[in-house]
């Protein structure tokens, strides 16, 4: 036989023990977004193109990130408010029913 034979090596993968995926979880917790980030995000690029941080060259750029902020801010509290709507109505709806 040829010395030019494949040779597989096997190499066991142990499962993560449960409190490693509760730490991913955590970190999971941690890493979500709300409409406040979007708002910070927003006024950071604000402040920096008061200050004159951005080179002309990358104002397009960050006017499109700014107006993209913008308009998930604008979502968020759109469905916040649908949301709130909702549930008043839905007190409403159970206060009448009594």
């Amino acid at each position: 036989m040829s010395e030019d034979q494949n040779t597989e090596e096997v190499v066991e993968v142990a499962e993560p023990e449960e409190n490693e995926l509760a730490g991913d979880e955590a970190l999971q917790s941690q890493l979500t977004w709300n409409a406040q980030d979007f708002a910070t995000m927003a006024e950071i690029i604000k402040v920096c193109s008061k200050r004159g941080v951005f080179e002309p060259n990358e104002m397009l750029v960050v006017g499109t990130l700014y107006t993209k902020l913008e308009a998930i801010i604008a979502q968020w509290n759109a469905a916040q408010a649908a949301q709130a709507e909702e549930e008043a109505d839905a007190a409403g709806d159970d206060a009448g029913g009594e």
